[in-house]
């Protein structure tokens, strides 16, 4: 026991849950630099986003592009969630994103 009074094996947990959830969250922000950079602040993650946001305008514009181009296609199709890496349904908003699993 620990001079706290919970046991080693309960703080290892504990420790484990932690760590894990900040790794989760770090997931969020890599979805947010690959699929909406714009809502990040610079200052709050630490790191430049300038070429992030550079590659996102391009892909929007190539988008844009390809949308025209098909866009009679498109009519006829039932409208599916877009997927980030092959496991995850995300939603952009505003400055954040909405990571959906698809298998848990």
């Amino acid at each position: 026991m620990s001079s706290k009074g919970f046991s080693e094996e309960f703080l290892v947990i504990v420790r484990n849950l932690a760590a894990y959830y900040v790794l989760r969250q770090q997931l969020v922000v890599l979805a947010m630099l690959e699929l909406n950079p714009r809502g990040l602040n610079d200052n709050l993650i630490g790191i430049n986003t300038e070429p992030y946001l550079i590659a996102h305008r391009e892909k929007m514009r190539e988008e844009v592009k390809a949308r025209a181009k098909d866009a009679l296609e498109k009519q006829d199709k039932v409208y599916e969630p877009p997927i980030w890496k092959g496991d995850w349904e995300y939603f952009a908003h505003g400055g954040g994103c909405r990571l959906t699993h698809l298998r848990t």
